[in-house]
């Protein structure tokens, strides 16, 4: 498992990120959120798919942020 520390709102929140081998499962517990996405991706993708599923709880500036730490995080593996 990866853990990665993200901002949201100016707090400090863990985003974990578990490899399944076919597929990445993301949680972020502070905003009740998680989503599965396929490994096979290319990083943009990701990003852009990480951007979709937040959107609607929070800016967009603030949901590229996320979205960018987390795919890093993938990307390392």
């Amino acid at each position: 498992m990866i853990t990665t520390a993200i901002d949201i709102a100016d707090h400090a929140a863990t985003a974990y990120i578990y490899d399944t081998g076919t597929a990445y499962i993301i949680s972020i517990p502070y905003i009740n959120f998680s989503l599965e996405l396929a490994r096979t991706l290319p990083s943009e993708d990701r990003e852009d798919e990480i951007i979709a599923h937040l959107f609607h709880m929070m800016d967009e500036a603030e949901c590229a942020g996320i979205a960018r730490r987390i795919t890093e995080a993938t990307d390392k593996q």
